[in-house]
């Protein structure tokens, strides 16, 4: 017996195997501190409390809700001149992460430099796991995804929970 059938295979578009994914954006700030030195004017010191862009300030992207040490990045961006980032992802759990909280070795770096000294482990271990913001994609785009950090003197990254224990700025 001779059978004129044949076998398709039904394939699925490119398009039908990719997750629906959503744009991610928001803007970095930093307030920044008067650090010493000459004595600056009040509209100096005003100044130095309003939030100004945190530019070319590069951010890694975990999923997650916490920062697991373990787990590599899965995106990095950076901010442009305006503080602006973005990251475009399917629905899930994420955490971004500065480039000290991307690893134990690059937080480790900083806490043992001289004049750095740790004066709260406990809340270090907190701005370690649980990154610079969390949150959830659900169905839709985020684009108010922003953040304020407060700059330190004399400690790098604007971490928290640490102190500079070295020489006064003249």
């Amino acid at each position: 017996m001779i059978c004129a059938c044949s076998t398709q295979k039904k394939l699925k578009h490119p398009k039908q195997n990719l997750t629906k994914q959503h744009l991610i954006s928001g803007k970095l700030e930093q307030i920044s501190r008067y650090c010493g030195g000459a004595q600056p004017s009040q509209q100096m010191l005003d100044n130095f409390k309003i939030p100004k862009p945190l530019k070319e300030y590069t951010l890694y992207l975990k999923q997650g809700t916490a920062n697991d040490p373990n787990a590599s990045a899965i995106d990095s961006t950076t901010t442009n001149d305006k503080g602006e980032f973005n990251f475009t992802l399917p629905s899930g759990e994420y955490v971004i992460i500065s480039k000290t909280q991307s690893s134990l070795v690059n937080l480790n770096a900083i806490t043992d430099q001289k004049y750095i000294e740790i004066y709260d482990q406990k809340c270090l271990e907190d701005w370690f796991s649980k990154g610079l913001i969390q949150f959830t994609v659900i169905d839709s785009a985020i684009n108010d995804l922003n953040l304020i950090r407060n700059k330190k003197c004399d400690i790098p990254d604007g971490i928290p929970c640490l102190k500079y224990t070295g020489p006064l700025r003249p």
